[in-house]
């Protein structure tokens, strides 16, 4: 796979960094959106590094996500509070955790608190989203609790 970092200096500078910080804290996943410039069609990157320091990219596609629910045969979107924006926050919780259950509980909240705000571009990565859906499932849980 051929992967090549391309923009502003400054931005390809910013995200050399942001990979190697992601190898000295031992690995981790980074999350992508942008429009493709000309067509506006959307896309998700997922570049994964490890503790070696290699980096794996590859575009993270509604398929998976669609096999729990499929909110949106179109695929993923952004920006709204809409089908295409539930179909790339349940991909996201899913990707990032691997459980079905907690992505289905979470994924339209995740959708309110962060994918309907996001803009043209945004990045987020799976220690964020992990970090999230345990705090809500925390609150849930202690409120169950409660009564």
């Amino acid at each position: 796979m051929n992967f090549a970092l391309t923009g502003k200096a400054e931005d390809v500078f910013g995200r050399i960094r942001e990979l190697k910080e992601l190898v000295e804290a031992g690995g981790g996943i980074i999350y992508d959106g942008f429009r493709r410039p000309g067509t506006g069609e959307t896309v998700v990157m997922k570049t994964e590094v490890d503790i070696l320091g290699y980096f794996y990219v590859g575009e993270l596609k509604p398929d998976a996500s669609q096999d729990i629910w499929n909110h949106s045969p179109g695929g993923f979107e952004w920006g709204y509070g809409g089908s295409g924006p539930a179909q790339l926050a349940l991909a996201l919780i899913f990707d990032a955790t691997g459980d079905r259950e907690r992505a289905l509980a979470c994924h339209q909240e995740f959708k309110e608190a962060f994918v309907a705000g996001w803009g043209v571009q945004w990045r987020i990565d799976a220690d964020q989203i992990r970090s999230w859906v345990e705090l809500k499932l925390n609150y849930y849980s202690r409120k169950l609790e409660e009564g």
